[in-house]
């Protein structure tokens, strides 16, 4: 079965998004996908919670560690932020979840140094991004991190305005809509990254909305 799901979406859980899941559900559906990862920073959300029919929704979070930010897949429960890369990714492994290494060529965002990134051990690489300014640049160069390192290919929104949930994402071979299927299937590699880059209208909005909210 192949599904269609954002791997990188936060929610009014996170400081710097106003998006509540129901929202999130909704335009996903909208969008035409199958599922959403809900990767707030540094704070993980119990998706059981949540009644979402036949979408799924997979829980996540994402971590600061101490050299950028890293993506736990799966991971329902809160993991130390200001650690090292390698040592946030073990933690996330010792919980069932999967480590992925953010927008690893944003010009803006946190990101984990390339050296790092082959030196440690990570279980995918968020090749596209749709917040990256230079989306298509940006994209190959992770595509051929990834392939390089032998890691799941994987895209996501990273969106913290409804407008742009699904302007990237992940399609994935699974055999069975459930978080675990997915798990399975980024540990088999069997994903393909797609989509596009967010509206400049669209990236200025997340902009502004998260400058707005960060003075709240």
């Amino acid at each position: 079965m192949r599904i269609k799901i954002d791997l990188h979406v936060h929610s009014d859980r996170s400081h710097d998004s106003s998006i509540t899941i129901p929202e999130a559900i909704a335009k996903a559906r909208q969008r035409g996908l199958q599922g959403i990862a809900i990767t707030d920073h540094d704070v993980a959300t119990k998706t059981s919670q949540y009644s979402a029919g036949d979408f799924l929704l997979v829980p996540g979070i994402e971590v600061s560690t101490s050299e950028g930010h890293l993506l736990g897949i799966g991971v329902d429960q809160s993991i130390p932020s200001g650690l090292p890369a390698s040592e946030t990714a073990d933690r996330i492994r010792e919980v069932g979840g999967l480590s992925v290494v953010s927008h690893p060529f944003s010009l803006m965002a946190q990101k984990i140094d390339q050296k790092i990134i082959e030196s440690g051990r990570f279980d995918a690489v968020e090749v596209m991004n749709a917040s990256y300014p230079l989306f298509q640049r940006s994209s190959r160069l992770g595509m051929a991190l990834a392939e390089r390192l032998g890691l799941a290919q994987l895209g996501g929104s990273d969106s913290h305005i409804l407008e742009t949930i699904g302007d990237t994402f992940t399609v994935i071979e699974v055999e069975s809509l459930t978080v675990e299927g997915v798990l399975k299937a980024i540990r088999d590699k069997k994903t393909h990254p797609e989509g596009m880059a967010s509206s400049l209208t669209n990236q200025l909005k997340k902009a502004f909305s998260i400058l707005k909210l960060h003075l709240k």
